[in-house]
This record gives structure tokens, C-alpha cells and sequence, in this order.
């Protein structure tokens, strides 16, 4: 694991902790709830990026090519 694996696991956890001592948290399944979504929202293409930056840089413009009528 990276330096940077581990800062942004670090800061995960962060999250989960700043989300249950929130007054809004009314138990551990609103927790959990608001912990997915706003985790998978924020760090999931974190955990995705070596697939998105090979997608990216599967053609020399992009996944798009500008240069032929796409749209």
C-alpha cells in the first residue's frame, strides 16, 4: 500500500467518526446509510483511477475522438 492508499483510507475512517458523533446520526443504520454514500461518493473513483486513467489513454484523443462526427 501506498503513502497515499493510506492517507485516504486515514481520512475514510475520519469520515465514519465525524459522521457518528454528528446530532443528526439517529443510530448505527443511519450511520452506515450516510457512511456508503457519501464514502462511495467521494473516494470511489479514488479505487478506480488506474482503470480510468487506462480508458482515458486508450486512443491518442481520449475515449472520444473529436476529429470524426460522434455526435
Amino acid at each position: 500500500m501506498a503513502l497515499a492508499d493510506l492517507l485516504v483510507v486515514a481520512v475514510i475512517l475520519g469520515l465514519g467518526w465525524v459522521l457518528w458523533h454528528q446530532d443528526e446520526t439517529a443510530n448505527w443504520r443511519d450511520w452506515a446509510i450516510k457512511y456508503l454514500l457519501i464514502g462511495a461518493l467521494l473516494f470511489g473513483p479514488y479505487f478506480f483511477l488506474d482503470e480510468l486513467q487506462s480508458y482515458w489513454r486508450s486512443s491518442p484523443d481520449g475515449p472520444i475522438n473529436i476529429e470524426v462526427d460522434w455526435w
